[in-house]
């Protein structure tokens, strides 16, 4: 039987869609990226991105996935 998860402000999911701009976003994001790389959800390519994100809030790691070919994390 396949379980819904339940999303709630603190998941990784939703964390990784923290508005850009918001002062301390990029590493919001970062942090919730790393969580969903340690329980499997991303790669380590697609980490490193938000990685280097993470210290600009105005930064795009959708943007800069796409212009390195790698897939958005899917939910």
């Amino acid at each position: 039987m396949h379980r819904q998860r339940r999303v709630t402000p603190s998941d990784p999911f939703t964390l990784l869609r923290t508005p850009l701009g918001k002062a301390g976003s990029g590493r919001v994001r970062y942090g919730a990226a790393m969580a969903l790389w340690r329980d499997g959800h991303m790669n380590e390519a697609q980490l490193e991105v938000y990685r280097e994100a993470s210290a600009h809030d105005d930064r795009n790691p959708l943007v800069m996935l796409h212009d390195r070919g790698l897939p958005a994390v899917s939910t």
